[in-house]
């Protein structure tokens, strides 16, 4: 009886240990080390959509004309200052919120990874939806060394799910807002029409 018990401990003891190299706890980095063709890829991934990034803006400059973009920068002026900072601050409020739907243990998550993977994303949801789902992916690549992929996937699963919900809840709510503000405009004029003598 025993000897049973014994190996049968012996047989959890390895089951364990083999479960916590395939499964590293959180906060846990696997020791595996890295293959030089994963981390190959990783770079070439993060090259081409640098490169990816900056042609979709040129194409947009030179479709439009430099000279256009210009005039227009110099119209808006020191807002065009204003509209730069208040666009980061979104991007950087939609990281945030982004990174609180990771179910895993973010420490080793650098805020300049996160707000990389954020605009990278961001920026392919601009060519549509195919664009949305190429930038999805990019996204989730991005986190794949700290981030197990199912969570990440999930993770966006998560926030844009959010954001589509609330997008959805702001139109509705302006489009009361402007139905009140239509109709009290509407009811203001008739009294008004009717206050006055004939």
């Amino acid at each position: 009886m025993r000897i049973r018990s014994k190996a049968f401990r012996n047989r959890e003891v390895i089951d364990a240990k083999r479960f916590n190299r395939q499964h590293p706890a959180r906060g846990e980095v696997s020791q595996r080390p890295v293959p030089k063709f994963q981390s190959l890829t990783r770079i070439s991934l993060r090259v081409f959509a640098a490169l990816l990034g900056l042609g979709l803006l040129a194409y947009l400059v030179f479709r439009v004309g430099p000279g256009v973009v210009w005039e227009q920068v110099q119209v808006v002026g020191w807002g065009f200052a204003l509209i730069i900072i208040l666009g980061g601050f979104s991007q950087l409020i939609r990281t945030c919120a982004w990174r609180q739907t990771i179910t895993y243990d973010i420490r080793g998550l650098r805020w300049s990874r996160s707000i990389g993977a954020q605009l990278a994303s961001d920026a392919c949801g601009q060519l549509g939806f195919a664009g949305k789902l190429l930038g999805e992916g990019f996204r989730v690549s991005l986190l794949s060394p700290v981030v197990p992929v199912d969570r990440g996937i999930s993770s966006c699963a998560i926030d844009g799910g959010l954001h589509l919900l609330t997008a959805a809840i702001v139109a509705v709510l302006g489009i009361v807002l402007l139905c009140c503000i239509s109709l009290s405009l509407v009811s203001g004029e008739s009294t008004h029409c009717c206050s006055l003598p004939c």
